[in-house]
C-alpha cells in the first residue's frame, strides 16, 4: 500500500534533514548542537511518517472488515468513541 501525500512530504523532510546532518557534522562537529537538534528533527518526521502510514493502513483494515464481517458497525461505532 502506498503511502499518502503528507506520509511522503513527511519522509522527504527526513531525507532533506539527513543530508543537512551530514553539513552541519562537518562544520560544528558531531557533537554539537546543531547535529544533535537535527537529528532529532529528522527522526520526528521519519516517525510521523510512519505513523501516518500505519494509521491508512488501519483505516483500510476496518473499511474493509465492514464489507465483510457481520456486526462489524458496532465494532466501528465502539473504535470511534
Amino acid at each position: 500500500m502506498d503511502c499518502s501525500w503528507p506520509a511522503l512530504l513527511s519522509h522527504q523532510q527526513a531525507e532533506k534533514l539527513a543530508n543537512r546532518i551530514v553539513v552541519y557534522e562537518r562544520l560544528f562537529g558531531r557533537d554539537s548542537d546543531w547535529v544533535t537538534g537535527t537529528q532529532l528533527l529528522a527522526q520526528f518526521y521519519e516517525e510521523a511518517a510512519q505513523r501516518l502510514c500505519d494509521c491508512e493502513l488501519v483505516t483500510v483494515v476496518i473499511a474493509s472488515c465492514t464489507l465483510t464481517t457481520p456486526g462489524s458497525a458496532r465494532f466501528l461505532r465502539f473504535l470511534t468513541t
